[in-house]
């Protein structure tokens, strides 16, 4: 396998301009990668390069199976240690599953720009407006090589069609797979300043690309793909694709008590009005992206990769219940020998709305030392936050189990869990 990593180039450039004292219009472009590493470049690295056997002590330690400075044979006897080197044959791996790596692998590219102006209006507050785009190139897109391609399905399950017929699954990454990223995003924030400090962040974003995998092999959600010689069919929302979201904190400290402007030098008056404070944070966002498969088989007989419906109508109305979030009537089984017609991450989870709460107070007791009591309360409103719906849509649906119910186009889990409240001290001196 071979990597232009030592020709590879990754300039970057950005710039700022204050056309004001209190206005910045900033910017920049540049060109990222991702880590290499034998994870993400040595899929094949057992493969081809790995020993097989084992050697067990069965004197419990008593008298060493094997010396370091020994000629490699079980320790006291002329037998060598059971250890194999991986079969160099060109059929030694005949009618088995294996996993590849390309010889000549790109270096993937990550091609990220922002362009964005922020102005101060005074009081501690700042506001900014930014736009930051992306594009990835040279990605991983994990699967088998050797799945039927789409003009050699038959009407039956005969593994005939594969490329390399000897194999079975050749697992891997072709490295060929995009994505694409534009978000505006808004900010403002007001530093803490006569007790009152606020955050607020709103990004509406798009995000599409081919498949979710990172690097170190790791993955975002479920992998699905139907066709895998054609990383451009599976172009879709990312399974992290946010269309919007809105985050804001709050911070407010009563003017009251010690080091405050009211009643701040009547010790009475500050052990029960003086040293409150309250802070929130508040969450909105839409939901993520799933995709609708077919469970019990793929009789597309592609020998790998998920099986898609095919598309009756749309399947979410904008009358989602927990009980049915899309209707799994509006799609069919594809004809057998065949790829359906509905996408990747075609339908939407539902989103998260939930706030956090805080209310706190500080006792002093003398100069340097103080007690602060805390009462803390995530997801205050115990707002049900739910997760994505059972996306098999031949599942059978099962509405027995009040509050829970299962199968096809239903909800049975959250992602939020409900109200929790906490009370702590902290003692500071």
């Amino acid at each position: 396998m071979q990597a232009n990593v030592y020709t590879t180039v990754l300039p970057r450039i950005g710039f700022a301009y204050s056309f004001r004292p209190n206005t910045v219009l900033r910017g920049g472009w540049g060109i990222y990668t991702t880590p290499w590493s034998v994870d993400q470049y040595g899929n094949a690295k057992g493969t081809g390069y790995g020993q097989s056997g084992n050697a067990q002590d069965t004197t419990n330690g008593i008298t060493p199976i094997t010396t370091l400075s020994g000629p490699g044979v079980i320790y006291g006897t002329s037998t060598n240690l059971p250890y194999l080197n991986a079969e160099r044959s060109a059929t030694a791996y005949n009618g088995q599953g294996v996993n590849y790596d390309p010889y000549h692998t790109p270096v993937s590219k990550l091609y990220q720009w922002s362009l964005g102006i922020q102005h101060e209006f005074g009081q501690g507050i700042t506001a900014e407006v930014a736009y930051v785009g992306s594009h990835g190139a040279n990605l991983q897109f994990k699967g088998d090589i050797n799945q039927v391609p789409a003009d050699k399905l038959a009407q039956d399950d005969n593994p005939s069609g594969r490329p390399y017929p000897q194999f079975q699954s050749i697992g891997g990454s072709t490295f060929n797979a995009v994505s694409n990223y534009n978000s505006l995003q808004a900010q403002i924030h007001k530093r803490l300043a006569k007790g009152i400090s606020f955050s607020s962040a709103y990004t509406w974003s798009k995000f599409l690309n081919d498949m979710d995998v990172s690097p170190f092999n790791g993955q975002g959600g479920t992998i699905n793909y139907q066709n895998f010689h054609d990383p451009a069919s599976n172009y879709a929302p990312s399974n992290f694709d946010i269309r919007y979201s809105l985050k804001s904190s709050l911070v407010y400290e009563l003017p009251f008590g010690k080091d405050r402007t009211f009643l701040n030098k009547n010790r009475l008056m500050d052990l029960f009005i003086g040293g409150w404070q309250a802070s929130t944070i508040v969450i909105q966002q839409t939901g993520n992206p799933f995709t609708v498969t077919y469970n019990g088989g793929n009789n597309s007989y592609a020998q790998a990769g998920s099986w898609y419906p095919d598309v009756l109508r749309p399947a979410q109305n904008g009358h989602e219940s927990i009980s049915q979030w899309y209707d799994p009537t509006a799609f069919k089984v594809a004809a057998n020998g065949t790829f359906g017609n509905s996408r990747r991450n075609s339908l939407r989870a539902p989103g998260i709305d939930t706030a956090n709460l805080s209310l706190g107070k500080t006792f002093h007791v003398r100069e340097g030392m103080g007690l602060q009591l805390r009462a803390d309360a995530t997801n205050v409103f115990n707002h049900p936050n739910f997760d994505a719906p059972d996306g098999n849509f031949n599942d059978p649906v099962n509405l027995s189990t009040p509050g829970r119910p299962q199968g096809a186009g239903t909800i049975n889990k959250t992602t939020v869990g409900g109200r929790h409240m906490q009370i702590s001290a902290r003692f500071s001196f």
